[in-house]
């Protein structure tokens, strides 16, 4: 038998509310390009992912006082930051440099007010998983996840 995945979907307005941003912004960031919800006809469909990504984009605002611009260039850093800390997770015997490079990214990480938490250590784990976390997809398959840090 084959297991049925299924997956949630949240109308706009449910998303407005939970996040507390008016459904307006939410189009904003995604005409700027921060998020593609799903289409069913003329409604816009979120996923758990989009609201994680959308918590992390209002931190950027609200907290750290980014417009869209900077909000731009936090996500590729912080996107790039992850791709970095993700390949020096897959050395399998990591040097004392490449452990000093790790700990300078999560102290980069910070300094943008996020926190990784990888539950599984056991091995090189694609996904780092933590509440209220934030998703980014490097390849298919591929995710990682941070939490915001309370400031």
């Amino acid at each position: 038998m084959q297991e049925r995945i299924t997956q949630s979907f949240y109308l706009i307005g449910v998303v407005a509310q939970e996040l507390q941003m008016h459904p307006q912004t939410l189009r904003k960031y995604e005409q700027a390009g921060f998020l593609r919800p799903r289409r069913m006809g003329g409604l816009r469909l979120y996923s758990d992912e989009d609201l994680e990504r959308l918590r992390v984009i209002k931190h950027f605002v609200e907290r750290m006082g980014l417009n869209i611009a900077g909000v731009e260039v936090a996500l590729n850093m912080t996107a790039q930051l992850l791709l970095l800390r993700a390949r020096l997770g897959e050395i399998k015997d990591p040097s004392n440099s490449d452990k000093e490079t790790l700990r300078g990214v999560d102290k980069m990480l910070a300094e943008y007010g996020l926190q990784v938490v990888d539950l599984d250590r056991h091995e090189p784990s694609k996904m780092l998983q933590a509440p209220q976390m934030a998703s980014f997809e490097f390849q298919p398959g591929q995710a990682l996840h941070f939490i915001v840090v309370n400031q």
